[in-house]
């Protein structure tokens, strides 16, 4: 009976290592890319439940004048494990991302996860942070991790009365993320959002950046874990 216990509780293989990943993103045509800059970071849970100050990960310069071309950001597999390894981004799905949802499901619900955002704002330098003041364009998708591979799907009542249905399946270990949304026009105050893990072979698809105006299509920064 003890051996059958100690069995019954060993936990499952460990999630992929933390590994670096090259990713790329592309910014709305003829955009002026002097003093700007494109962040990766995190939204920390804190112990009272509420979201705190975004923790940056990395930042990169956008490039100078108008020219276009997509920006490349170099997530080091030190600095993800560094967020991962954090309580404060590491944390439960149910009360982390799915906190304050609707008709929550989660197969595993003992999953754990940490989602990393991008944004993009201006800056001086390397040492200025992104605030709302300075923010300009945001970012759909993320690179999130995930303790075991999951499925869940919420729902999201809008302060403008709007409704969102949102499902997705994550892969074990560290995957990118992209976010769909679909209005049907049968229903136009019903949204339909998948959030999805990608192979890796897809991760060379440039992630856009667009303008912070709609929840819908692109995350603010007071609200990274939404």
């Amino acid at each position: 009976m003890a051996l059958t216990g100690l069995l019954t509780a060993c936990p499952g293989p460990p999630p992929p290592a933390d590994e670096s990943v090259a990713l790329r993103f592309s910014l709305p045509e003829g955009v002026d890319r002097s003093n700007l800059w494109i962040a990766a970071l995190y939204y920390p849970l804190e112990a009272n439940g509420t979201v705190g100050q975004p923790v940056l990960i990395t930042s990169t310069p956008a490039g100078s004048g108008t020219s276009g071309g997509d920006v490349p950001l170099y997530l080091s597999g030190y600095a993800l494990r560094q967020a991962r390894n954090s309580a404060k981004c590491t944390t439960p799905f149910l009360t982390g991302e799915a906190s304050g949802k609707q008709s929550v499901s989660v197969t595993p619900n003992t999953v754990l996860t940490c989602n990393v955002g991008f944004l993009a704002y201006t800056a001086s330098g390397y040492g200025t942070m992104p605030t709302l003041d300075n923010l300009k364009y945001t970012s759909n998708d993320l690179y999130g991790f995930a303790s075991e591979a999951f499925k869940y799907s919420f729902v999201n009542v809008n302060g403008d009365g709007t409704r969102s249905t949102e499902t997705g399946t994550r892969t074990a270990g560290w995957s990118l993320v992209r976010r769909e949304v679909l209005n049907p026009s049968a229903t136009p105050q019903e949204y339909l959002v998948t959030m999805n893990s990608v192979a890796k072979e897809n991760q060379a698809v440039a992630l856009k950046l667009r303008e912070p105006r709609d929840p819908f299509r692109s995350q603010g920064l007071a609200g990274g874990r939404q």
